[in-house]
């Protein structure tokens, strides 16, 4: 069994001695490697040592709030602060931010390029990739660093550990939102569940599991904040748990939280953003032997191609921001809405230009690949065979009618146990085109269904020949190996 190699058993004392001010440092490495705790640990206790302070950025609230948790709010050397607060000082004129430290670390530093798709600030900070300050060290840390390098990939010192996925059970492709409803309803009880998805979604998904489950998402989400669960995010900041068995949430969760319970088994993820799905994978921290069962949403050549054209559409903009210059694209757009790639001083953004690149490379190599471009590609990330695809409309439709059909098998069905069979059997089924017409379906609809699923189960028709039905005929399942 592979042993867990963290980052403190590679940036050592004798590293950080090595780094002068002006330098910075990447450090990659896959979610639950102690990147983090390696800053509030080992980077800490060096710090106290040379008598140097800390601050320590991070770029959602509930990350901030397990960190306070963790260091409390007067820690001498460490001080805790948000991206967003630091943009906010920048954009009302102070620019002496890092004053006080001599160590910057940019936790989960991908969020400079990656949220800029809904942060129109995040590229104030930019900078310090390629000038930082004469007296600071910086040190910038992220599990996917991929936008970040199309950015800037010149740094003094790199460090990374290989990525280790084996902790993956299994992972399944769906298409439908259908396809999640039945599959939470065939997952034990006992198991614990969490949904990554858009804030509408998510609180659908809420809806139908209610008694079940609790729907999270940023205070700054203006049409579901209200409806988000304040219990459920303490829990996660204190505990780093939640009670309910589901809890569906939108990126509020997607970086950097620590999620710690055995019971969580089961991880669905709707993002297109292959950084996206790995970060929301990296929520739960694997403890031991534990297993999960990953769930992503496939999206097809269709939806890449749309991707593909709205980022070119966007893209355009900026090209002719640099063909025309501000005062005549002013002129062409003083009255027409822009993407906020374009600044309202009418300068670029320049974050949300790299992401949207970054984006571009990708959504291309997956659509020119081949029908399986976003499943081989995000495969390919996670170091899992491309011939071990799995698709939940068929494994779980599969595994639940083959309960059913053991249920049925070799007992004589009349017309009453006929119709309770083909209830069972139909409303199973995850292709709605499938269930049509229920009532008139005969046994050999079911045959061809069995067929296509490739399921050894058959169904003939039998003449009574004695007791009260006799003359009646009955339906009879078996399992073709059987005969």
């Amino acid at each position: 069994m592979d042993i867990k190699q963290y980052i403190s058993d590679v940036v050592s004392n004798k590293e950080i001695e090595k780094w002068k001010p002006r330098d910075r440092i990447l450090i990659t490495s896959q979610t639950g490697t102690g990147k983090s705790q390696w800053a509030k640990d080992n980077l800490k206790d060096y710090a106290v040592k040379i008598n140097k302070k800390i601050l320590l950025l991070s770029n959602r609230t509930i990350l901030k709030k397990q960190n306070i948790n963790e260091l409390g709010l007067d820690n001498p050397t460490i001080e805790l602060k948000n991206y967003q607060s630091l943009e906010s000082s920048i954009i009302h004129g102070n620019n002496s931010l890092f004053k006080n430290y001599y160590y910057i670390v940019f936790d989960e530093c991908h969020y400079l390029i990656n949220d800029s798709n809904f942060n129109r600030n995040t590229d104030l900070l930019l900078d310090k990739f390629k000038n930082p300050d004469n007296d600071k060290i910086f040190i910038f840390i992220t599990a996917t660093p991929e936008s970040i390098l199309n950015y800037h990939n010149s740094f003094e010192y790199k460090y990374n550990i290989a990525r280790n996925y084996s902790y993956i059970d299994n992972v399944y492709f769906y298409s439908k939102s259908n396809t999640i409803e039945n599959v939470i309803n065939s997952i034990s009880n006992n198991d614990q569940i969490l949904y990554f998805g858009n804030a509408i979604e998510c609180y659908d998904f809420h809806n139908i599991f209610k008694e079940k489950s609790k729907f999270i998402c940023s205070d700054n989400n203006v049409g579901f904040s209200k409806r988000s669960n304040k219990v459920a995010i303490t829990e996660i900041e204190n505990m780093g748990i939640f009670s309910s068995q589901m809890l569906f949430t939108t990126k509020v969760l997607d970086n950097g939280v620590n999620l710690i319970s055995p019971n969580l088994k089961h991880i669905f993820i709707d993002m297109i953003d292959p950084i996206d799905v790995i970060q929301c994978l990296g929520r739960k921290r694997i403890v031991a032997n534990e297993k999960i069962n990953l769930y992503i949403k496939d999206y097809h050549r269709g939806e890449l191609l749309y991707q593909i054209k709205k980022i070119q559409d966007t893209l355009s903009y900026a090209q002719e921001l640099k063909e025309m210059g501000i005062t005549d694209f002013q002129k062409k757009y003083s009255r027409q809405p822009i993407d906020n790639i374009i600044h309202n001083d009418y300068t670029l953004n320049i974050a949300k230009l790299f992401y949207l690149k970054y984006c571009l490379a990708v959504f291309l190599k997956m659509f020119n690949d081949d029908k399986i471009g976003y499943k081989r590609y995000m495969l390919n990330y996670l170091n899992i065979p491309v011939d071990n695809i799995k698709l939940a409309e068929n494994y779980y439709e599969s595994i639940t009618l083959i309960d059913i059909l053991n249920r049925y098998a070799n007992k004589k069905m009349f017309k009453n146990e006929i119709e309770s069979f083909k209830i069972d059997f139909f409303d199973s089924l995850f292709n709605p085109q499938r269930r049509r017409n229920v009532r008139t379906r005969g046994y050999n609809s079911i045959n061809s269904i069995l067929q296509e699923d490739e399921l050894p189960y058959n169904i003939i028709s039998i003449k009574e020949n004695e007791s009260e039905n006799r003359n009646k005929h009955y339906w009879w399942l078996y399992k073709i190996e059987e005969q």
